[in-house]
């Protein structure tokens, strides 16, 4: 099967078909070089393209054996994470790509240091224009797993409760 070209006509990257290439190596793993290779190809400055890249670097480490691989894949992942979030700071969805990975990686190995910042500017931006603009499905995936991980305190909840239903009144 030929790999997807994740460029528009016009040239930019096709942030939708990303996503859900994404999400298909998430449950595939025989998907996650291909699609980095084709990523990096793009030479894009997209602050998610490249959160993206790092994101597929952990699925590449959950998918080794050798755990010296596995660890610097992990590290690997984190610093392309870190680069992308430098790009804009205020990005949700590489911020909670980041904190999504964060979240799941044990604790010994001391790479989920930016979960309360993450948590921070995933609140402070999830229901303004900006993040709007990510399509109302990226937000209700968002605002619906944060809500999901019992890590957000009360006012924090009832700014995700408002991104899943914008007609509640904070």
């Amino acid at each position: 099967m030929p790999r997807p070209v994740f460029r528009k006509p016009n040239g930019e990257p096709d942030l939708a078909l990303i996503r859900v290439e994404y999400q298909r190596a998430v449950k595939n793993g025989a998907l996650v070089d291909s699609m980095i290779d084709a990523l990096k190809g793009l030479k894009s400055a997209d602050p998610l393209v490249l959160a993206i890249i790092g994101a597929l670097e952990t699925l590449k480490a959950r998918d080794l054996w050798f755990p010296l691989e596995k660890l610097y894949w992990s590290k690997k992942s984190q610093d392309t994470l870190a680069r992308a979030i430098a790009i804009d700071p205020a990005h949700i969805e590489t911020r909670f790509l980041r904190y999504s990975i964060q979240l799941s990686l044990p604790g010994y190995l001391n790479l989920s240091q930016h979960l309360d910042q993450d948590k921070t500017v995933i609140i402070q931006q999830i229901n303004t224009e900006k993040s709007q603009s990510l399509g109302n499905e990226t937000v209700r995936i968002i605002a619906d797993f944060m809500l999901k991980t019992g890590r957000c305190g009360q006012v924090e909840q009832l700014a995700l409760q408002k991104a899943l239903n914008p007609s509640i009144d904070q």
